[in-house]
């Protein structure tokens, strides 16, 4: 029960930064050269279980096979690979990606390194367009600690839409 409530808290947490991400880019973007980013530091032990309530709707997991492929898209790309080059990692967790609808759209994966690295990048996302109803590959470069790698990667595509930098590893 507490681990099945630590990953929807996970699951949970990667979507809300991924929307918050692209937010806080795009509002970054309006200021006359300044970024303003919030940091939200959440100890997964400190939550009491009793507190975090289960949803009444089955949220889908991901296949033994659907993890492999997550995996392999993931550490396949070019940037995650230049990312990790040198560096020692782990993964340290892997959850699905859906819509409202619950319908698997693909994989969230935590790679937690060894230490902070000091990583100078262009980082890529992903943002909708309400306008044209599509979806936009954006950039920002920045100069950031980072100790973990959030990559979500998109199954439809077979390609990684979001590489994002945490400055803590998530321990499982």
């Amino acid at each position: 029960m507490r681990k099945k409530c630590l990953m929807l808290l996970i699951i949970i947490l990667l979507a809300v930064t991924v929307i918050g991400f692209g937010q806080g880019i795009a509002s970054a973007q309006q200021g006359a050269g300044t970024t303003s980013m919030r940091t939200i530091s959440i100890n997964p032990e400190e939550i009491d279980p009793d507190y975090v309530a289960e949803p009444d709707i089955k949220i889908p997991a991901l296949t033994e096979d659907e993890e492999k492929m997550a995996l392999e898209i993931a550490l396949g790309d070019p940037r995650v690979q230049e990312l990790l080059s040198g560096k020692k990692y782990e993964v340290c967790a892997i959850g699905v990606v859906h819509t409202t609808e619950l319908v698997k759209t693909g994989a969230g994966i935590l790679l937690c390194l060894d230490k902070a690295y000091e990583i100078e990048y262009d980082w890529p996302y992903t943002v909708y367009n309400d306008k044209l109803s599509t979806l936009e590959d954006k950039v920002f470069h920045e100069n950031l600690s980072v100790q973990t790698l959030r990559v979500i990667v998109n199954f439809q595509q077979k390609k990684v839409e979001v590489i994002s930098p945490l400055s803590q590893n998530i321990n499982m």
